[in-house]
C-alpha cells in the first residue's frame, strides 16, 4: 500500500468492518508509506524483508523493524513475514554465476528460522507470517524438512507467547562462554525471558546455532526469581 491507495483502503475498510459487524476479524495491510494514516484504519500493520541472502545485516534487520514499529500510531500491533526461503531474484543470480547448478529453490534452515523469529519478537513484533514460496505438501526432502523446521518453530512460538504477546524488550544481556551470542529480555510482570541471538553483526547471513554452553548475565533479576531452560 502506497499514498495511492488511501482513500480505496478507508473505503474497504469501513464496507468490510460494516459486513463483518459479528465477526469482528482483524484488517490486516502492508503499507510501504504513510504508516500513521493507514494505521488508522487497519487493526494490524504487516512489515515484510527478507533479509537471508540479502545485503541486510541482523542488526539492521532488528533496526528496521523497530523503527517501523514507531511509524505507527501507538497501540497499532506490527506484524512481520518470516522468511523460510531464499528469494528468488537471489537464486535466479545464483543459478546465473553457478551456470544453473544452483537448486530451483533453497530452503532457510530451521536455526536460520528461529534466530529471524527471535530476532521480531524482540523488537516488538506481535505477530509473525511465515512466507512460503512452494507448497509444503511438495514431496521431496526440501519440503518436508522446512514443515518440520516450521512445525517446531510453531511450537517454541507457543512457549513464547505469553512475553511475545504481552511483555516488551527492556536490555541487551551479555553472554559468556560462546564468541558471538548476546540476548534480548523480554519482560512482563512476573517473569523475564532472555531470547539467545547472535549478536549483531555486518554480515548478510544469520549464523549457524551455537553448539557451546553460553552463560548470560542479566542485570536487576531479583535474588527470588528462578532460572528455567523452555524447549517444546
Amino acid at each position: 500500500l502506497t499514498s495511492e491507495e488511501i482513500e480505496p483502503t478507508i473505503r474497504w475498510a469501513r464496507l468490510v468492518r460494516l459486513a463483518d459487524r459479528r465477526g469482528s476479524r482483524p484488517l490486516v495491510g502492508e503499507p510501504e508509506t504513510d504508516l500513521r494514516v493507514y494505521s488508522r484504519q487497519l487493526d494490524a500493520v504487516l512489515a515484510s524483508q527478507s533479509p537471508v541472502g540479502g545485503s541486510l545485516s541482523q542488526a539492521d534487520y532488528q533496526q528496521w523493524l523497530r523503527e517501523r514499529g514507531l511509524l505507527v500510531r501507538p497501540g497499532t500491533p506490527q506484524w512481520t513475514t518470516i522468511q523460510t526461503q531464499l528469494d528468488p531474484d537471489i537464486l535466479a543470480q545464483w543459478q546465473a554465476i553457478s551456470g544453473g547448478r544452483a537448486p530451483a529453490q533453497a530452503a532457510l534452515s530451521s536455526d536460520e528460522i528461529r534466530q529471524l523469529m527471535y530476532t521480531a519478537v524482540a523488537a516488538g513484533v506481535r505477530g509473525l507470517c511465515f512466507q512460503s514460496l512452494s507448497s509444503l505438501e511438495a514431496d521431496d526432502e526440501a519440503a518436508r524438512a522446512r514443515a518440520r523446521a516450521l512445525e517446531l518453530a510453531n511450537l517454541e512460538l507457543e512457549l513464547l507467547t505469553p512475553w511475545a504477546s504481552a511483555g516488551r524488550f527492556t536490555m541487551t544481556a551479555s553472554a559468556q562462554g560462546e564468541p558471538g551470542m548476546m540476548g534480548a529480555v523480554i519482560q512482563t510482570e512476573r517473569a523475564r525471558l532472555v531470547l539467545p541471538l547472535r549478536a549483531p553483526t555486518t554480515a548478510p547471513t544469520v549464523p549457524r546455532g551455537t553448539d557451546g554452553r553460553v552463560s548470560y548475565i542479566v542485570p536487576g533479576v531479583p535474588e527470588s526469581h528462578k532460572a528455567f531452560e523452555l524447549t517444546p
